[in-house]
């Protein structure tokens, strides 16, 4: 079976995933993690007419990591 990234790390550290998970939730700056459901708003927003003008950006909806780093 195949581990997912969060749980091979954790064993590595010697923590649980979910405490790992935590760790990582903290250090961002709204304290969670993207969701799909985050991404949906935005994803209609880009493909609407109200979005016409916008070209060129880079969204990083990421809950803050990239303006805090």
């Amino acid at each position: 079976m195949q581990l997912s990234y969060a749980e091979e790390t954790a064993a590595e550290q010697g923590i649980t995933r979910d405490a790992y998970l935590a760790d990582r939730a903290a250090r961002i700056p709204m304290g969670q993690f993207t969701e799909i459901d985050d991404l949906t708003g935005l994803a209609q927003f880009l493909v609407s007419d109200s979005a016409r003008l916008i070209t060129g950006q880079a969204i990083a909806p990421d809950g803050g990591v990239m303006t805090s780093s």
